[in-house]
């Protein structure tokens, strides 16, 4: 359903603006609307349980997401559900002030290592975009010290599962959690 409406957005636009590709801008109009279905649905779950820090690891976890990329469940909605169950457990996760600077460097290197991590029917950027993005990831994950600090330990959580996410172990779990969803033998 989402995606029959994002390619209708897409088509909509391109015929305003032909040079603009339907694939790209249905793509992008997707992973907007579902970042923000998913968002809103954390949102709701943080307020009802009375417990702030899933939002704030969300926001550290969807910015550096954006920033790095990543592999996505092949379903939508399960993507989301699975999000919102990890999100949910690991925003009660603190990860204690002495080992703040471990997660700071261990998320960097990563970042460094892996990004941009993509799927393969992701419209590709040059290099010096992709060294940006980086530059870029870095610096928010620099700047989640003293968010950390002033508002919640669980920024740093949420960078550190989005990092973590980008190794080949991680990029391994999104594709065997792809396979198990499908039926097929993943483990």
């Amino acid at each position: 359903m989402i995606e029959k409406w994002s390619y209708r957005i897409a088509a909509h636009i391109h015929q305003r603006v032909p040079e603009s590709s339907i694939q790209v801008l249905q793509f992008s109009i997707l992973a907007l609307t579902n970042m923000l279905i998913t968002f809103a649905i954390l949102g709701a779950v943080g307020i009802a349980l009375q417990h702030l820090p899933l939002l704030w690891f969300s926001i550290a976890f969807i910015i550096l997401r954006f920033l790095t990329g990543g592999r996505h469940l092949h379903s939508h909605w399960a993507c989301t559900a699975f999000t919102c169950l990890f999100f949910t457990v690991l925003s009660y996760i603190e990860i204690p002030v002495a080992f703040w600077w471990v997660v700071i460097l261990i998320s960097c290197t990563w970042i460094l290592r892996y990004s941009p991590v993509l799927e393969d029917h992701q419209p590709r950027k040059t290099e010096s975009v992709y060294r940006k993005l980086k530059v870029m990831a870095v610096l928010f994950v620099w700047l989640c010290i003293p968010l950390a600090y002033y508002i919640h330990p669980s920024f740093l959580t949420g960078v550190m599962f989005q990092s973590f996410l980008l190794t080949p172990i991680g990029v391994f779990i999104i594709n065997r959690l792809n396979q198990r969803l499908k039926g097929g033998d993943a483990w």
